[in-house]
């Protein structure tokens, strides 16, 4: 576990809400935990599925994969089920976090 000191971190608190660097820092945080909004563009994904025997899985996809290529990379081998799973997903904006960063002496 890892001991605090207790008063240089309320300094360090106090120092970060007085300049706003805290405040900017939660915005970003707060902003990274949000799905990223779609841009009303959309992408076609196809995923190659291996299922074997056991009802294990592994599966595998880039858009500069061949089919074969995906299901080499999904592990996939003779005794195994394959499948292409096709969809279409919007693409999203990331977002733009506005920051100042300022050096203190």
């Amino acid at each position: 576990m890892i001991e605090i000191d207790e008063r240089a971190f309320e300094i360090a608190r106090n120092e970060w809400l007085q300049n706003g660097v805290f405040k900017n820092a939660i915005r970003a945080y707060l902003a990274a935990l949000q799905p990223p909004a779609p841009t009303g563009e959309t992408v076609t994904v196809r995923v190659a599925v291996a299922v074997d025997t056991n009802g294990c899985w592994q599966a595998a996809g880039a858009n500069f994969w061949p089919d074969g290529q995906a299901f080499i990379e999904a592990r996939a081998d003779n005794n195994d089920a394959r499948y292409i799973l096709t969809a279409t997903l919007p693409i999203p904006t990331v977002p733009e976090i506005a920051a100042q960063v300022e050096r203190q002496s």
